[in-house]
């Protein structure tokens, strides 16, 4: 499981810049940070339903 954790972190900090700043180049600075805005806005709600995905059912 952490391997998987560590995995999506590296590739994150990895890729993460270069698609900011390409998406920088081809419109303009504001929609990259809302774009980085967005995605950091729906890690809470992916967050609770991975957590709810992975709960046990209650009497197992």
């Amino acid at each position: 499981m952490w391997g998987l954790v560590t995995t999506i972190a590296y590739t994150g900090f990895l890729a993460g810049p270069p698609i900011v700043g390409g998406l920088a180049h081809v419109s303009s600075l504001v929609v990259s940070i809302g774009f980085v805005a967005l995605v950091a806005a729906l890690i809470i709600p992916a967050t609770w339903l991975a957590k709810r995905a992975t709960r046990q059912p209650a009497g197992v």
